[in-house]
């Protein structure tokens, strides 16, 4: 979990944030925007940092090396760099990109949301989620008027770009990632690993691991263009 959050943060956010303050689609953003977003990327390092260390402690004092390196890109992470390869143009890049920040950025909250509560978690890990979640509201709403004032301003073309990788980014955000506990198995060579691996793949191919979708949809609403958006609510 540690791992999916930092891989969200510095392979999928900070990206998308980066091509405003570079102003890679060339609106010319207000010094108060730049500053903004650079202040929530400042955030994102801190956020690495906090689950970097939940993990380090957790190794350390349960003496397992269990390095990083064993687990895959999260799925988000991995349909982040398959959009981004596909995208045809630099500028369709960046709008790929601020798709999957918007995404990661009104949505992150309910996925953090998930252990917030759940007291069998280690207070370690349930302190930092929590403190994660708490800057993340206020990231959302950032991302979301960040993704409004960009959005009116482009042409139909470079909108159907955004709608896209929206759809794609929440499908990929809310959905099941067996890929990363088939890496865990296999590392730790459990009896039967295939087989379990297997069952819970097929368990897990109708179901979202995020079931509030209600800030990017709320956003989509506002901008009115919820029913062009090709995702199933």
């Amino acid at each position: 979990y540690n791992k999916n959050v930092i891989d969200i943060e510095q392979h999928v956010v900070n990206p998308g944030f980066a091509s405003v303050t570079s102003d890679l689609l060339g609106l010319g953003p207000h010094d108060t925007v730049v500053v903004g977003v650079l202040q929530a990327m400042v955030d994102e390092q801190y956020h690495t940092l906090m689950h970097h260390n939940a993990s380090a402690l957790i190794r350390r004092r349960r003496g397992w090396a269990l390095p990083d390196t064993i687990l895959p890109a999260s799925r988000t992470v991995r349909a982040h760099r398959d959009a981004v390869a596909r995208a045809g143009s630099p500028r369709a890049e960046a709008l790929v990109r601020l798709a999957f920040t918007t995404v990661a950025e009104t949505s992150i909250s309910a996925y953090l949301a998930l252990l917030t509560e759940d007291r069998s978690l280690q207070p370690v890990n349930r302190a930092t989620v929590a403190l994660h979640r708490r800057d993340e509201l206020c990231h959302s709403s950032l991302a979301a008027e960040l993704f409004k004032a960009i959005f009116v301003e482009m042409g139909n073309t470079d909108r159907r770009v955004l709608l896209d990788a929206l759809a794609e980014g929440i499908v990929a955000f809310t959905g099941s990632d067996t890929a990363t506990w088939a890496a865990i198995v296999e590392h730790e060579r459990i009896p039967g690993a295939r087989e379990l691996i297997a069952e819970a793949t097929a368990n897990a191919a109708a179901y979202r691991v995020v079931q509030d979708c209600s800030a990017i949809r709320g956003l989509c609403n506002e901008l009115g263009v919820a029913d062009e958006l090709h995702v199933d609510w």
